[in-house]
């Protein structure tokens, strides 16, 4: 999920830094894009590291 995220967001990023839309507003997207790749790699490496924390609970345990 991690890879299919960046594969998807840096190519869309590629193509407005290549002009697919001038302007302020494609200096805003390719910003806001960044922003978002940089935002979901946090959450996905913390979320690993959380799941990497975790043990597993004893099945012949009642809770």
């Amino acid at each position: 999920m991690r890879d299919q995220h960046a594969g998807d967001v840096i190519s869309l990023a590629h193509l407005v830094d290549a002009g697919a839309l001038k302007g302020p507003a494609g200096d805003r997207l390719a910003a806001d894009l960044r922003a978002w790749d940089r935002a979901f790699k946090d959450l996905f490496t913390r979320s690993l590291a959380l799941l990497a924390t975790l043990q597993p609970s004893d099945p012949g345990v009642q809770r």
